[in-house]
């Protein structure tokens, strides 16, 4: 006997996944829900798979290995391996003996039997010196562990080989985590009889001491055709003297994975996946040849190759109902809806979901779990009014998520740190408000009850209130005509504005700390005051502060400068007039001096031409004026004083200018302390007022 070596190299290679990666949570999304809607119709896992089992004496149904038949007495077939002995081991076996004294492998009774070529494999119990694993076992062209060489060195050859099934061009790997063998393996090819066989590149060497030699793992890649193909294993016995018992077999434990994670492999799972072919001939068949793989069924079903189409194809959509309501629609434009009724809520977007009836707490409209994390991306915004969602160009921070640290109910958040939302100083009422700094008294009433008029007090809301200082390029009101009714002229705007009050203020310490503005010195209204004039410029706030509306200060300002522009040329025209009268007046005294200076009137005479003319105030000249004007006057006779005193409206005494002789006169007025605006002059003789005129100085 030669002596039995044994060796195992095992390799626990683990099946490989491929993991895609969701570019977003929307992805996710439509798998979940194509995966709800699919799951009871179809189920591409049950005959197509991505990784086939390939170990030898192993049940692809129970998942265990075979259990061998006794040495020379009960055979066991492996339904998938078959064996192709060469004539050599046909003899051979022919000269085995029943029985023999020489070794206690023959059982009494029993004797070697050989599978003819193309039959199945027979599981066999090991022989002394074979090793075995889970899951697999020996497997032989013979019935037995054992079987006698005659010695002559003639090549004793068995293809060992089994059928797999590819159902789409595909990349394969073949891969081989324990290979025993008895003696030795020359080479393992992809279908060996067709016209292009694919060599593996797998083989041992025979030595005459290695003749059980070791497998070991080994893995390979090679790109395989959709249809049906043959592994073969050339497994070689050596027959070198003495003659003698030998053993020959072989153990293998491998797969057949496709490297692209494609269900491209027809399955051994199931009986029933052994019976059905990779594609489907039978499309109008109604179901007598090949119902599981032309027709859906509901308890799942047996689809391979391009047949493998879950709709319609023809220009019609796909509805999904359970109990008799639709639940989901594929639109025949490529749009998914769940949910949606295809009648009155036909689907506007490639997803749409409908969570009507199923988003009231503690229920979710949809769920998550077990989502890759990104560190990388945009953050999605989902519009509230449409359901539609959008890419928000906000990169996403330096984790999975933002961190909102503002929990103040309407207030607008805002980016305070990296992938940190805090809260803004802006505040959303949810009423058509937006504070600034500020979080309530946005209603107001007119204040025009403290004026004690009749009409009730209007009402308003305040859009847009700042609680601070603003600042813009420009400030435009609404004024259009056509929204406007009740248009009346304002009337006696001088008794408005004369009841107004110019103040100088500065805020107090509680509004500098709430609202950041300066400490300088302001001017402005007291709006209590105004409020007593024109009532209507004034608000009072639901938290009791007073505000002015300054802008209705334009209209009356504007009406009294118009007044006093009136005024003005009334009294321009008195003056251009009393002008003439006073050119004339002098004119008339020059000549009457002139007179009297050549007719030599006597100093009697011009008294009593003088007594007899009385006491006159003529208009000054120029009038307007800017600087300086000329006021004449004529005293017929004066006992004590004479004086012309100018005065502004009031009655205020603005200046004082003696007289000290009687006759025709007159005195230079200048600006000095008087701003522009209407002034009285008065001539007063000995106490009594003789007359008083207006004088005007301009701007």
């Amino acid at each position: 006997m030669k002596p039995i070596l044994s060796h195992l190299l095992v390799y626990n290679f683990g099946r490989e996944r491929k993991m895609q990666n969701l570019s977003t949570a929307l992805k996710g999304i439509v798998i979940l829900l194509i995966t709800l809607c699919t799951s009871s119709l179809y189920s591409k896992a049950q005959c197509l798979t991505d990784s086939l089992t390939i170990n030898t004496g192993y049940n692809p149904i129970t998942g265990t290995a075979i259990t061998p038949g006794s040495d020379y007495l009960t055979p066991v077939q492996d339904y998938y391996w078959t064996v192709s002995p060469n004539v050599n081991i046909v003899t051979a076996v022919a000269s085995t003996p029943t029985n023999t004294t020489t070794s206690s492998y023959f059982p009494t009774g029993g004797y070697a039997t050989i599978v003819t070529s193309g039959g199945k494999a027979d599981v066999i119990t090991k022989r002394n010196g074979w090793d075995i694993r889970p899951n697999s076992s020996w497997i032989s062209c013979l019935n037995s562990s054992w079987y006698a060489c005659d010695g002559s060195g003639s090549a004793q050859i068995d293809t060992i080989s089994r059928i797999f099934n590819i159902c789409m061009d595909d990349s394969i790997k073949f891969k081989f985590d324990t290979i025993l063998d008895d003696n030795y393996i020359s080479a393992v090819i992809i279908d060996p009889n067709s016209a292009s066989p694919i060599v593996l590149g797998y083989s041992e060497t025979s030595t005459a001491t290695n003749w059980l030699n070791p497998g070991g793992h080994f893995m390979i890649t090679k790109w395989i055709t959709a249809g049906k193909h043959q592994l073969a294993f050339i497994l070689n016995n050596l027959n070198t003297p003495p003659a003698g018992l030998n053993g020959m077999g072989m153990d293998m434990q491998g797969s057949i994975v496709s490297a692209t994670g494609k269900s491209s492999i027809k399955s051994e799972s199931s009986a029933i996946c052994d019976t059905l072919p990779c594609s489907c001939t039978c499309q109008h068949d109604t179901g007598a040849s090949c119902p599981e793989t032309c027709f859906w069924r509901l308890v799942g079903n047996h689809i391979f190759g391009s047949n493998n189409i879950f709709g319609t194809i023809s220009n019609d959509n796909v509805n999904i109902m359970t109990d008799n309501v639709n639940r989901g629609i594929f639109t025949k434009d490529g749009m998914f809806g769940w949910n949606t009724n295809p009648t009155t809520d036909p689907t506007s977007a490639y997803l749409h979901v409908n969570c009507a009836g199923h988003n009231a707490l503690p229920l979710s409209d949809i769920r998550f779990e077990n989502l890759e994390k990104r560190s990388t991306g945009n953050y999605v915004l989902i519009d509230s009014s449409t359901g539609y969602v959008y890419n928000s160009n906000i990169p996403i921070g330096g984790n999975n998520s933002v961190s909102l640290t503002c929990n103040s109910v309407n207030f607008l958040p805002k980016v305070t740190g990296a992938g940190v939302l805090g809260c803004s100083i802006v505040y959303d009422n949810g009423g058509g408000s937006v504070g600034i700094n500020k979080t309530s008294a946005f209603t107001y009433t007119w204040a025009g009850g403290l004026s004690g008029t009749t009409p009730p007090p209007g009402s308003g809301i305040v859009a847009l209130d700042v609680n601070g200082v603003t600042r813009a390029l420009a400030y435009i009101a609404t004024s259009d005509e056509r929204l406007k009714t009740n248009i009346n002229s304002i009337s006696n705007p001088f008794k408005l504005i004369n009841g107004l009050t110019g103040k100088t203020y500065s805020w107090n310490q509680a509004v500098l700390q709430e609202t950041h503005a300066d400490n300088s010195r302001q001017y402005g209204f007291i709006a209590q005051d105004v409020a007593k004039v024109m009532p209507e410029a004034v608000i009072v706030d639901s938290a009791g502060t007073y505000g002015i509306n300054y802008n209705s200060f334009i209209p009356v300002l504007t009406e009294g400068e118009k007044e006093l522009y009136t005024m003005y040329q009334q009294e321009k025209a008195n003056n251009d007039k009393l002008q003439s009268q006073l050119d004339d007046l002098k004119a008339r005294l020059d000549e009457l001096a002139n007179c009297c200076a050549n007719n030599a009137v006597t100093e009697s005479t011009s008294k009593d031409v003088t007594a007899n003319t009385g006491n006159a105030l003529y208009q000054n000249v120029p009038n307007p004026f800017n600087k300086e004007t000329s006021i004449g006057y004529f005293i017929s006779k004066m006992r004590g004083s004479a004086a012309i005193i100018i005065s502004d409206l009031s009655g205020k005494e603005m200046s004082r200018y003696q007289i000290a002789a009687p006759g025709l006169g007159s005195i230079s007025v200048k600006i000095q302390n008087m701003v522009p605006g209407i002034y009285l002059y008065t001539l007063v003789v000995d106490g009594s007022v003789i007359d008083a005129k207006k004088m005007v100085i301009g701007g």
